[in-house]
C-alpha cells in the first residue's frame, strides 16, 4: 500500500501490443507476483487499449481474468492543450516544440523583464469578459492551494505562478521569468508556459506577433487557466477522478459561450478520454468526500441497474447525439458492473448499507478508502524509470542483466529523496555514513 517498486525498465523492439503484454507478464511471473496484480495503469495509446490487441486486452486473457483499467490520467489531459496548440497556434511534425516557440527564445536575452502586460491589462473585452473578479478569485485560491503542495517538477510550479501574473496578481515568491529552455514537442507543459509568457511580453509591446496568432494564443491561454488548471493539480487523486473529469466536460461543453471554436477543439479531444467514467472506475466516486450524500444514495440505488453491456469497458464511449446536462452527476454512470471494482479488490462492501452520512464510521469504509487512496492512476513512476535507464544506460555496465538490477537498487534509493537532494555531495554523504 502506498509503495512503488521498479520490476524493470527494457527497451521492447516489437512494441506492440503482444510484445508489451508479454514482457509485463514475464515480469510479474519472475518476481512471483501474478495472483496479486488487480490494476494496470498506463498511458492511453491504442497499442496498450485497443480491444483487441491492446497490451491491456492481452494481459487479462493471459491471467484469465479482468483488470480494472486505470488510465494515466496524466497522459489523458494532456491531449488537450496539446491539441488546442496544434489546432489554434501552431502545428510541427519536428520533435521540436515549433518556430513561434523557437523564435521567443532567441529574442528573450532582449526583453525587459519588468515590462510585461497581464491579461487583465490588455484592453481586450475577450480577456475581461472571460477574467471577471469570480473567475479570478476562483482561480487565485486554486493556484494557492496546488502551491502549498509539494510540486513533482519544477515546470509545475512555475506554471502556476505564470498563472497568476497571467491574470494580475503576484505569487508568493513575486514576479519573476525563468529563461526559455529547449523542449521537445512532447512537452506540452513547455508550450503553456511559453504560451502564457509570449503573450504577456506581446501585449506590452515589446514582441511581435501578428494579430491571428496573438489572438489565437490568448484564446488558448484562457481555457487553460480559467478551466484546466484544477483537473491537472488533482490528477493523481484517486477518488476525485470520476468528478473531476466529469466537470472537466461539463466546463467545456459550457465553455462555448466564451468560445465555440475552443470548445469544439477541446471537447473533440476529452469526449474519447472518458476512462474514469466507465463503470470500474465511477466506483472511485464512492470514497470522494465532495461527491453530495444524496448523489451517492443514488449511486448506491444505482448499483443493480443491469446495463446492456455483458462486459463493463474500460472507458465511456459518449454518444455524439447526446447532449450534456449541466446538472449531470457522477451516480448517473454507476450500474451493476460497477460493484465488479470492489469484487476484484476484495473490499468489504458492508458499509454500503447504510447512509452515506455513516460510511465514514465504518470499519470497512476506512478499510477500503485505504486501498482506493494508494491506487495509482498516473503512470509518472514508470515514466522516471525511462529517465533513469536513459540517463544510464550503457555507463554503469555493458549487461543488460546487471544493469537490470542496478536499477532495482538505484529505485529503491533514490523513491523516498527529494530532487534537491540528488546531489553527488548528498550522496557522498550517505557513503561517509
Amino acid at each position: 500500500k502506498g509503495v512503488s517498486q521498479l520490476l524493470a525498465s527494457r527497451i521492447i523492439p516489437g512494441g506492440s501490443g503482444k510484445d508489451i503484454a508479454t514482457e509485463v507478464l514475464d515480469q510479474i511471473e519472475s518476481f512471483k507476483i501474478t495472483e496479486k496484480v488487480k490494476c494496470v495503469c498506463s498511458d492511453t495509446t491504442s497499442t496498450n487499449t485497443g480491444c483487441n490487441n491492446g497490451a491491456v486486452k492481452i494481459i487479462e486473457d493471459r491471467l484469465g481474468r479482468r483488470l480494472i483499467y486505470l488510465a494515466c490520467r496524466h497522459h489523458a489531459l494532456e491531449i488537450i492543450p496539446k491539441t488546442l496548440f496544434e489546432n489554434l497556434i501552431e502545428k510541427s511534425s519536428s520533435p521540436d516544440i515549433g518556430k513561434i516557440c523557437k523564435n521567443f527564445a532567441t529574442e528573450w536575452e532582449k526583453l525587459d523583464q519588468k515590462n510585461y502586460t497581464p491579461a487583465t491589462m490588455a484592453n481586450d473585452t475577450t480577456c475581461n469578459a472571460v477574467l471577471t473578479q469570480d473567475a479570478k478569485l476562483r482561480i487565485t485560491n486554486c493556484v494557492f492551494k496546488s502551491l502549498q503542495k509539494e510540486q513533482v517538477r519544477a515546470d509545475y510550479e512555475y506554471f502556476l505562478e505564470l498563472e497568476l501574473i497571467f491574470i494580475g496578481e503576484t505569487p508568493p515568491k513575486g514576479v519573476h521569468f525563468r529563461p526559455p529552455i529547449a523542449l521537445t514537442s512532447a512537452r506540452f507543459m513547455g508550450r503553456i508556459i511559453y504560451c502564457l509568457t509570449i503573450y504577456m511580453f506581446a501585449v506590452s509591446g515589446q514582441y511581435t506577433l501578428d494579430q491571428k496568432t496573438l489572438e489565437a494564443m490568448r484564446d488558448f491561454n484562457l481555457f487553460i487557466v480559467t478551466t484546466y488548471v484544477e483537473p491537472w493539480f488533482t490528477a493523481t487523486v484517486p477518488s476525485v477522478a470520476p468528478r473531476t473529469d466529469l466537470n472537466l466536460l461539463i466546463s467545456i461543453f459550457k465553455y462555448e459561450s466564451v468560445s465555440k471554436t475552443v470548445a469544439d477543439i477541446a471537447m473533440k479531444a476529452w469526449v474519447n478520454h472518458l476512462w474514469y467514467l466507465a463503470p470500474h472506475c465511477i466506483a472511485l466516486s464512492f470514497f470522494d468526500r465532495d461527491v453530495p450524500v444524496e448523489v451517492k444514495v443514488e449511486m448506491v440505488k444505482n448499483l443493480n441497474i443491469a446495463p446492456k453491456e455483458k462486459v463493463p469497458p474500460k472507458r465511456l464511449k459518449w454518444p455524439k447525439t447526446q447532449k450534456i446536462a449541466e446538472d449531470l452527476t457522477v451516480a448517473s454512470f454507476v450500474n451493476s458492473h460497477t460493484q465488479e471494482f470492489f469484487t476484484l479488490l476484495n473490499l468489504d462492501t458492508s458499509f454500503l448499507t447504510a447512509h452515506p452520512s455513516e460510511w465514514h464510521s465504518h470499519d470497512s469504509f476506512s478499510a477500503a478508502l485505504e486501498i482506493v487512496e494508494a491506487l495509482v492512476v498516473v503512470n509518472d513512476v514508470a515514466e522516471r524509470a525511462v529517465k533513469l535507464t536513459t540517463d544510464f544506460n550503457g555507463i554503469l555496465t555493458r549487461s543488460e542483466k546487471c544493469f537490470q538490477n542496478i536499477l532495482l537498487v538505484m529505485h529503491k534509493t533514490l523513491q523516498n529523496d527529494s530532487k534537491e537532494c540528488l546531489t553527488l555531495s548528498h550522496y557522498s554523504r550517505k557513503k561517509e555514513e
